[in-house]
């Protein structure tokens, strides 16, 4: 009886952890899919200049994206414990599909595009990249108009300053805060006794910003402010 005992007992102890592992499993699977959401900014490495904002709900995802000098917009569905992303692009008169996988750390993404007519697979190019980093105004910005100069600014918490050079020849400075996202910055420029408002905003890449200033708070007319990154810095 004891030996008879003892066979069945084994069976039973790998019955248990076996399905100790299995619910085990499950858990961490359930884990993962609620990990893997795909909402954010996300830096694209697969082009000199380029970036993907994307929101999730629920197995959807929505967004739009800067490639090079293209802009467009993408939509699609998660799957694989909601790590694998697929879904169509659109630009202008051009569209096609996408498959993305985020790393298990959640950080990065590989995957492919290709032009919705195309069905060869070497056809497909590679698209890859990683969650942006907290958006940083520090460093040194050119301006896009020409003769204009550089602005140098320094970020603390949401506080930004800094300096500018305008036409190469007038300095002043720059003082204001970011919005909670960080991607605008708004406050009061101030050269030579005059000051004035201004707006700037930084695209998903944070490599080029766009916005205005005014003469004064009562000035009606809103004047373009545009510049780049300088290339050294890097996300």
């Amino acid at each position: 009886m004891n030996g008879c005992s003892h066979r069945f007992c084994l069976p039973a102890v790998v019955v248990l952890v076996i399905g100790g592992l299995l619910v085990a499993g499950c858990t961490d699977t359930a884990s993962y899919g609620k990990e893997a959401d795909w909402s954010g900014v996300w830096i694209d490495t697969s082009v000199d200049h380029g970036a993907l904002r994307l929101t999730q709900a629920g197995d959807r995802v929505t967004g739009t994206y800067i490639y090079g000098e293209s802009r467009g917009t993408m939509e699609g569905t998660v799957s694989g414990n909601g790590a694998i992303l697929t879904g169509t692009w659109r630009q202008e008169d051009s569209k096609g599909s996408f498959e993305l996988t985020m790393s298990v750390d959640r950080q990065e993404f590989a995957g492919w595009w290709t032009e919705i007519e195309d069905t060869d697979e070497s056809l497909q190019y590679p698209w890859t990249g990683y969650r942006a980093p907290p958006v940083s105004w520090t460093g040194t910005w050119l301006d896009d108009t020409k003769d204009s100069g550089e602005m140098i600014l320094t970020q603390k918490g949401r506080t930004v300053s800094g300096t500018f050079s305008y036409e190469n020849t007038n300095t002043g400075t720059v003082h204001g805060t970011i919005s909670n996202d960080g991607y605008v910055f708004t406050g009061t420029w101030a050269c030579d006794g005059d000051e004035g408002p201004f707006e700037l905003t930084v695209d998903d890449t944070q490599s080029r910003f766009t916005g205005w200033w005014m003469h004064d708070e009562l000035s009606e007319t809103r004047f373009s402010w545009n510049g780049v990154r300088r290339e050294e810095y890097v996300l």
